[in-house]
């Protein structure tokens, strides 16, 4: 374990997710937090800062509120971690290069669905690097329980995991947190689903098999409120998802739920990259004889 990227616009909730990466720094071992601020692109509306000058003037108030925001963070930060600083000019869908930069493990940033605008902004750049980012991203909502993740609930479309699981960013992350695992079949009808009926399931059941995971399947007509409501159930719990990067298509994949479950998680949410479905091979069209 190496690093942990801390995303930072310095508001309110960005502060509350650089605490709760301290708890998974000291859960994972992390030996380092870096505190990362784009002074280009704001994460969310800032309350705190303001940018008036050039951009070495810009530069030296961002350091400065990361600095200031680190000292908030001392009595928190576990022992025998360090806490660095980073500001430039990149964008968010650049948030997965600065990380692999900082040999990072994981991203963690702040999300907020208090009012409509701060869902806008907040939500949509939340997504932004959700889709970009090629390590886990943890969305944390203002006010969650500071403690380590103690189960996992992985809500997962069953029928469509098929070609796009990311099977190595999965089990590194199920690695990184031996705890008890829960995967969640959401459906609006209730089918009564067996993870040996569908092929698909049977891959996953085979590839979760070391992880011993209890499978679940409830109705809900409101699918991120079912995912919610059955995390709550569950001791310091975190929701796992899969995002498609190109438009989030159906079922619990889809944009609009990731989006849903961004904005009014009240538990962390981590988000893990879809793997791209390789293209079909074109049809070999034999040669005729002349």
């Amino acid at each position: 374990m190496e690093t942990i990227l801390v995303l930072t616009d310095f508001s309110a909730v960005s502060h509350y997710a650089a605490s709760y990466a301290c708890v998974l720094a000291k859960q994972l071992k992390v030996p380092t937090l870096v505190l990362y601020h784009s002074y280009q692109t704001v994460i969310a509306p800032s309350e705190t800062i303001t940018y008036l000058g050039d951009e070495e003037s810009l530069k030296k108030v961002a350091m400065q509120a990361l600095e200031d925001q680190g000292r908030a963070l001392q009595d928190q930060l576990p022992m025998g971690t360090t806490l660095r600083y980073r500001t430039d000019t990149r964008l968010l869908d650049e948030a997965s290069m600065v990380a692999a930069e900082e040999a990072a493990v994981m991203i963690v940033m702040g999300t907020t669905g208090k009012s409509k605008l701060q869902e806008m902004v907040s939500g949509s750049n939340a997504i932004q690097v959700c889709e970009t980012s090629h390590l886990p991203v943890v969305l944390v909502p203002a006010e969650v329980l500071l403690e380590p993740i103690g189960s996992i609930v992985f809500a997962c479309d069953m029928k469509e995991t098929g070609g796009t699981l990311p099977t190595e960013r999965l089990t590194n992350v199920l690695d990184m947190f031996p705890v008890p695992l829960s995967v969640l079949h959401v459906e609006k009808e209730e089918q009564g689903l067996l993870p040996e009926e569908v092929p698909e399931m049977v891959a996953l059941n085979k590839l979760l098999q070391p992880y011993r995971p209890a499978y679940q399947s409830i109705k809900d007509d409101d699918t991120a409120t079912g995912i919610l409501e059955f995390a709550k159930q569950r001791p310091a719990s975190i929701v796992l998802v899969i995002a498609k990067r190109h438009g989030f298509p159906s079922g619990l994949f889809h944009r609009s739920i990731t989006k849903q479950l961004a904005f009014h998680t009240t538990i962390p949410l981590m988000v893990l990259q879809a793997k791209e479905k390789e293209p079909a091979p074109l049809p070999v069209i034999p040669l005729l004889e002349i």
